[in-house]
């Protein structure tokens, strides 16, 4: 990933963390429940919230590889 990615993908995460969603293309899974992904250029980031409002990053992928 570009060096400029990083940094972005780094202010993403920590938005999730926060759950500061406003200005994220923020989207739930139909096929797996309490799993979201953000759009971000062509990648996404794949993450879930367990029963405690916790979050975790799962996956962050291309937008062709990430839903094979």
């Amino acid at each position: 990933m570009p060096p400029h990615f990083q940094f972005k993908f780094i202010n993403i995460i920590d938005s999730i963390e926060k759950w500061n969603l406003d200005e994220l293309d923020i989207k739930e899974l139909s096929w797996k429940k309490w799993f979201f992904r953000c759009r971000v250029w062509k990648f996404r980031i794949i993450f879930y919230k367990d029963l405690n409002w916790n979050y975790f990053i799962e996956e962050i992928w291309s937008r062709w590889d990430i839903y094979k």
